[in-house]
C-alpha cells in the first residue's frame, strides 16, 4: 500500500484481475453484521455501482474523501472504489473526538465526507454512506468479465491511502502481502476473522487488503468490546473460521473473562493460525492462551511507515521474538539498539512534511529499541519514541499535556505510559497543583479530553505530586517519575 512496484513482473492492478476474475463465484466476504453473504462476482458489481455514483457526484482523480464510519462492508467497497478511481482516502475512527477529527479535516480539506453517523454540524460536502453505496447485490451487471480490464487501469504513482495518528501517506502496493502470504501459505481455504477498527492500519492492511490479495474470505462483526468476551467464539465457529489477527488487550481480557470451555481446534482438519500485533505480548499471556485454547500465537511486528517487518510462523515461532524479518527486509542497529529499517515497501512520506530527513535511502528509525537472538529472531526491548500504547492504539502523550495546558488547572504536568497486563500500557498523569484538585473535577476534566480527542485518550490515572523530576539538562526524569508510581 505504498510505493508499487512490480511483483514478480506483474502490477497489482493486473494481480487484482486475476483474483477476481479466477474466483468471481467463490465468497469473500461474510457480513454477519448485516446478514448479507458476497462473493467476489457480488463485491465486484458493488464497487461498479459506487464508482458511478462517486463519479455523479464530479469526483475525479487525485481527488480526496475522507470516511468516517463504524465497521461495515460498505468502508471495504469504498476503498476499492477509491483504488479505481485513483482517489485518496483518509479513513477516521468515529471513537476519535470530535476536534480531532475536525482538524483532520481542515488539514486535508477533502472534497468529499462520507460519514455513518452526524456528529459534527460544522461539515460541508458530506453524504451518508448508505446513500453511496449499496449492500444488496441485485440482478448482475452485463459482461461483468470484460469489465475487470478496469483494474489494469490503476497508476503506481497516485498516492492512494493517508493514514493518521501515524499520519503516512502512500500508494497501492503488491509486493508486501505476497511475502506475508507466502509465509502462513494463505489462500482460498483461510477464513479471516474481522474484529478490528476498518479505520486502521491494521484492520486495513491485514484483514481486508491481505485476505484478498490471498484470494481468502472475511467474516465482518462490529469491532471487539469487552462486552463481547463471553460470545467471543460463537461467529468464528459458525463460520469455521480458521485465521485470527489479535491485538494484546483481546488476548489478556479472553484469558481473565472468557468464561467458556472452547477448544477451537478440535475441529477435524482444522489448522487455526493466530497472528498478533499492533503491541508487545506478554510470554507468559502468549503460554497461557496457547494453553486454554489450543491455538498457537504468531507475535509479528511493523509499524504504520514500514508495514510488516517480521514474523513468527509455522515452525518458526520463537517465545519472546517477533520472529524472523520478511522477504525483502533489512534490519541494523544503532550503538543505542534503535532498530533502523530497510524494506522495498517504506511509506513514502508524511502528509505535509519533508520527509528527506525522515527516510533517507530508504531508512526508517523506528524508535523502538531491539536486537537479535539465535537464528535472526527480533526481540523488541524497549522504546525511544515518547508514545503510550494503549490497547493497541498509540498515543501522543504530548497532545494530551497540551489539552491539559489548555484547560489551566495545573502548575505543571507529565503524561506517560505505565505498564499494563490488560491493555498494554495505561496513561497517567502526574500533576502539581498548588490546590487540592477533587476527584470529580479530574472527572470532568478526562471527559473534556475524550469529547475533544477521542475515547483512546482517556487518562486512566491522575497521580498528585509536590515537584515533577527533572535531569540535569532540564528534561523530565521519567524513570523517577515510575519510581514515584511503583513505591506510592
Amino acid at each position: 500500500m505504498n510505493r508499487m512496484e512490480k511483483d514478480n513482473e506483474e502490477r497489482i492492478g493486473e494481480k487484482l484481475k486475476i483474483i477476481f476474475s479466477n474466483n468471481l463465484d467463490e465468497y469473500f466476504i461474510f457480513d454477519e453484521i448485516n446478514n448479507y453473504d458476497y462473493t467476489f462476482r457480488n463485491f465486484f458489481e458493488l464497487i461498479l455501482r459506487c464508482k458511478e455514483k462517486l463519479e455523479r457526484l464530479q469526483m475525479q482523480k487525485k481527488d480526496s474523501i475522507c470516511i468516517i464510519s463504524e465497521n461495515c462492508v460498505e468502508i471495504i467497497i469504498i476503498y476499492f472504489t477509491c483504488l479505481l478511481l485513483q482517489i485518496k482516502i483518509i479513513p477516521l475512527d468515529p471513537m476519535n473526538g470530535k476536534k480531532y477529527n475536525e482538524d483532520i479535516i481542515l488539514r486535508i480539506n477533502p472534497k468529499l465526507i462520507i460519514y455513518d453517523k452526524i456528529w459534527s454540524n460544522n461539515l460541508k460536502n458530506i453524504i451518508q454512506i448508505n446513500k453511496l453505496v449499496e449492500k444488496e447485490h441485485n440482478a448482475g451487471i452485463k459482461n461483468l468479465k470484460n469489465k475487470l480490464n478496469i483494474f489494469e487501469k490503476i497508476d503506481a504513482n497516485i498516492p492512494f491511502l493517508i493514514t493518521f495518528t501515524s499520519g503516512t501517506t502512500g500508494e497501492p502496493k503488491g509486493v508486501i502481502h505476497n511475502a506475508f502470504k507466502k509465509i502462513f501459505q494463505f489462500g482460498s481455504s483461510n477464513i479471516f476473522y474481522h474484529n478490528l477498527p476498518m479505520t486502521y492500519m491494521a484492520g486495513i492492511l491485514n484483514l481486508i487488503i491481505l485476505p484478498l490479495v490471498s484470494a481468502s474470505k472475511i467474516v465482518i462483526v462490529k469491532r471487539f468490546s469487552i462486552i463481547d468476551i463471553n460470545s467471543f467464539w460463537k461467529i468464528p465457529i459458525k463460520y469455521k473460521v480458521n485465521t485470527f489477527w489479535f491485538i494484546p488487550t483481546i488476548i489478556e481480557l479472553l484469558i481473565k473473562l472468557d468464561r467458556n470451555n472452547i477448544t477451537i481446534n478440535k475441529r477435524e482438519n482444522s489448522t487455526t493460525i493466530a497472528c498478533v500485533g499492533t503491541a508487545p505480548l506478554n510470554i507468559q499471556s502468549k503460554k497461557e492462551f496457547e494453553e486454554k485454547y489450543n491455538i498457537k500465537l504468531y507475535e509479528t511486528y511493523g509499524l504504520s511507515e514500514t508495514l510488516f517487518v517480521t514474523a513468527n510462523y509455522l515452525n518458526k515461532n520463537k517465545d519472546g521474538s517477533v520472529g524472523i524479518p520478511l522477504e525483502g527486509v533489512e534490519l541494523k542497529f544503532l550503538k543505542d539498539s534503535e532498530i533502523i529499517i530497510t524494506t522495498p515497501w517504506t511509506s513514502e512520506g508524511y502528509y505535509n512534511i519533508n520527509n528527506e530527513k525522515i527516510i533517507q535511502k530508504n531508512e526508517f528509525h523506528s524508535g523502538d529499541l531491539g536486537h537479535y537472538i539465535e537464528n535472526k529472531n527480533l526481540v523488541i526491548t524497549g522504546r525511544k519514541k515518547d508514545i503510550i500504547i494503549r490497547g493497541g492504539v498509540n498515543i501522543s502523550p504530548k497532545k494530551i499535556e497540551d489539552h491539559l495546558n489548555f484547560l489551566k488547572h495545573f502548575n505543571e504536568i507529565v503524561v506517560i505510559g505505565i505498564k499494563d497486563r490488560i491493555i498494554g500500557e495505561k496513561t497517567v498523569c502526574f500533576f502539581v497543583s498548588e490546590k487540592n484538585i477533587l476527584e470529580e473535577k479530574l472527572k470532568q476534566i478526562n471527559l473534556k479530553i475524550i469529547k475533544n480527542l477521542g475515547i483512546h485518550h482517556n487518562i486512566d490515572e491522575f497521580i498528585r505530586i509536590k515537584t515533577i523530576p527533572k535531569n540535569l539538562n532540564g528534561k523530565i526524569d521519567k524513570k523517577r517519575i515510575l519510581k514515584i508510581y511503583y513505591t506510592k
